[in-house]
């Protein structure tokens, strides 16, 4: 590494969050593209070893047990860093807290770019922003909101797991972007921006220009061609068919005005109508008095009731595999038995004078 303390905190460390299916992957793209700025994959460790060293470092005995906690997710495995270099970076610079650990890794990722800058893109720490930033003094972070409703059509079409109605996506998407807008405008302008997609996708030019200069930086052209890093980005995902769009042509591909049906908006406006209209959406279905009140009380019951019904179908199934195993694991243990008592028959009949 150069000259520099590669733990020590650089100016700005970018925090790019947002619901997922938000277009957050496209802006680390975009980011990535910066000849200054290095955007490794989606971390997802630093709560769990906020977690693991919430009793303080406490100097190099802490290496493996860091080592230890950084790798029990399997997302890490994407950086291509392995266990023992992770032991040798931290042994090498000897960290003086946990912050000045986590930063090693993003400063060694930056070096292994060839860039003097880092930035993060993981979608989850939405709803780690206060943690995150009394963690890092220089964060600073950037949320990235897109509608709702077309975030819900994009989990339908890309996550197996994800939401199965669309009260579900609405709930989903409400309560996360409600939860990180509270702890963000708690920190003030000077330390969390929110964009929209919507404008990233009009005049990314623009947007990208007003990030830049939230970051401390200077904006380059090279952004408005995510194309170029689209592939390298992928490899960093374990599906990458969920970002196959990445490497097209910046242009909207949903829009629930033609996508969405009728009473899927209807659900969905219900129950996160009042956070479309803070955020300026347009909604149809205002959702307020007491008629309104009753329609959002009756779909919740509905949706907790199916919710019910799923799990008790999912216990059920998962007993009925667990006594197929069973009767298994004992079908063969008879068969090895009787294996084993037909063997040695043979071999006492072979004894016999």
């Amino acid at each position: 590494m150069s000259d520099r303390d590669p733990s020590a905190p650089l100016s700005v460390f970018p925090f790019v969050v947002g619901c997922p299916r938000s277009g957050t992957t496209l802006l680390q793209t975009m980011l990535d593209c910066h000849p200054d700025l290095a955007v490794p994959p989606e971390s997802h460790f630093i709560p769990r070893l906020g977690r693991r060293f919430a009793d303080g470092w406490h100097g190099s005995a802490r290496v493996p047990r860091f080592a230890d906690a950084l790798f029990e997710g399997r997302r890490f495995q994407y950086w291509g860093i392995s266990r023992e270099d992770v032991v040798g970076l931290l042994e090498r610079n000897q960290p003086t807290d946990l912050a000045a650990a986590i930063r090693l890794l993003y400063a060694s990722w930056a070096e292994r770019a060839g860039k003097p800058a880092y930035a993060d893109k993981t979608p989850r720490y939405l709803t780690h922003i206060s943690r995150l930033s009394k963690l890092f003094e220089e964060a600073r972070f950037v949320h990235l909101i897109r509608d709702g409703r077309d975030v819900a059509l994009s989990m339908a079409e890309a996550f197996e797991r994800g939401p199965q109605t669309a009260a579900q996506a609405a709930i989903y998407w409400g309560t996360r972007v409600a939860e990180g807008r509270e702890q963000g405008l708690g920190l003030g302008s000077g330390r969390y921006l929110e964009l929209r997609y919507e404008e990233l996708m009009a005049d990314p030019e623009a947007t990208l220009r007003q990030l830049c200069e939230f970051i401390d930086l200077p904006f380059d052209q090279a952004m408005l061609a995510p194309e170029r890093r689209a592939e390298a980005i992928i490899a960093g995902y374990p599906d990458a068919g969920v970002h196959r769009n990445l490497g097209r042509p910046l242009e909207r591909r949903r829009d629930w005005h033609r996508a969405m049906p009728d009473s899927e908006r209807r659900d969905f406006e219900l129950l996160a109508g009042e956070l479309l209209a803070e955020l300026r959406y347009p909604v149809e279905n205002g959702a307020k008095g007491a008629t309104a009140e009753r329609q959002r009380r009756t779909l919740l019951a509905s949706e907790f009731e199916g919710l019910r019904h799923s799990l008790f179908r999912a216990g059920r199934k998962a007993e009925r595999r667990g006594e197929l195993l069973r009767r298994q694991r004992r079908t063969r243990w008879a068969r090895l038995g009787a294996s084993l008592s037909r063997g040695a028959a043979r071999l006492r009949g072979k004894r016999k004078p």
